[in-house]
């Protein structure tokens, strides 16, 4: 069930794309790493990803939404600005 609204979202060289899908009878979000194969055909999905039922997008939301207060309160961030951690390496302050 791909749809109009699916969202591209460029993150450095990293492809992120957002979309409603049906699963298992279940309209779900489904946000997932993408790559560009070496033939330089369409984007194709990785493994990374997340797959949540979309009656949760809202609490979902509003918990990244303070996760992004408290990076912003800890000076990991500024408000909307990108965040200043850019690796998967923890900061020692951390």
């Amino acid at each position: 069930m791909s749809s109009p609204e699916d969202s591209t979202i460029i993150i450095g060289n990293q492809i992120l794309k957002v979309s409603l899908a049906a699963h298992r009878g279940r309209v779900v979000v489904d946000a997932r790493w993408q790559y560009l194969p070496a033939d330089g055909g369409q984007l194709k999905p990785t493994r990374r990803g997340v797959t949540f039922v979309a009656a949760a997008l809202p609490e979902i939301i509003a918990a990244l939404e303070k996760l992004k207060a408290l990076m912003v309160h800890d000076g990991y961030m500024d408000e909307g600005s990108p965040p200043k951690i850019f690796s998967h390496v923890y900061p020692s302050d951390f």
